[in-house]
């Protein structure tokens, strides 16, 4: 079986579901997805953000690469928060994404890599 192509990948995450159940988060987590939605919607359907398979480095990526799309109204703090929405998003209902041996970070706010930074 030939491997999906960025499109076709792209085509499948945008026909998955189009929201999320955040009822059972926790309520900065709830607040957080409502900036989310606003902010990623502004470009693409919702699904495709919501169905990706991305590791919390690929999102920290992702997010910079939408932070610098004309019109996406990301800045810094908008970043930081939707990052931390999609690692918990991710850490819920995908956790086969989080590596097991992925670097602990104390009990508080999980912080986005910086831009070209990693471990």
């Amino acid at each position: 079986q030939a491997e999906e192509t960025p499109e076709e990948r792209r085509a499948r995450w945008d026909r998955g579901p189009q929201t999320i159940d955040v009822s059972n988060y926790p309520p900065e987590m709830q607040t957080r997805y409502e900036r989310f939605a606003e902010k990623c919607s502004k470009c693409h359907n919702l699904a495709r953000p919501i169905n990706a398979e991305f590791t919390p480095d690929e999102w920290a990526i992702y997010l910079d690469k939408m932070m610098r799309k004309k019109g996406s109204g990301i800045g810094k703090k908008d970043k930081q928060e939707m990052y931390e929405f999609l690692v918990h998003d991710t850490q819920v209902r995908k956790p086969h994404l989080i590596k097991e041996t992925a670097e602990s970070t104390d009990a508080g706010t999980v912080e986005a890599p910086a831009k070209g930074g990693g471990p």
